[in-house]
């Protein structure tokens, strides 16, 4: 995956804006990108690798494999099912991107990737995996 690169603006260029989605919320400067316009993430929020997330899928093997041995039949995640899901985390434009990504929205488009794959899996397993990361 490319790493982006932004030409922040200067500060007697950065922009007045809400800090959040509100109305009637406080305005702050904020810092862009020169060549997108991409308002730089000023939130605690910050985007992680993709390897994060592998990990998480490593984790989920695992328990899935303990789940198997323990109650019988059920479907495994495979190797080849992490790779897919890899490769979709790593296409996705600007994944890995700390200027305007937050962790949240990785999370989100992390969850539909897995299920894209493996609709079985409950959207709140997946959540609970990724929050013992944290």
């Amino acid at each position: 995956m490319p790493e982006y690169t932004h030409e922040e603006c200067k500060d007697d260029e950065m922009v007045w804006l809400p800090v959040f989605a509100k109305d009637h919320a406080p305005t702050t400067r904020h810092r862009f990108c020169k060549e997108t316009g991409i308002v730089r993430n000023q939130g605690p929020e910050v985007a992680r690798k993709t390897g994060f997330y592998i990990n998480i899928l490593s984790d989920l093997q695992e328990y899935l494999d303990q789940e198997a041995r323990r109650l019988g039949p059920i479907t495994r995640l495979t190797q080849t099912q992490i790779r897919l899901i890899a490769k979709d985390l790593e296409d996705l434009e600007g994944f890995e991107d700390k200027y305007w990504r937050t962790e949240s929205s990785q999370v989100r488009d992390f969850i539909d990737v897995v299920r894209y794959y493996r609709k079985d899996l409950p959207p709140r397993l997946l959540l609970d995996f990724v929050t013992r990361q944290w």
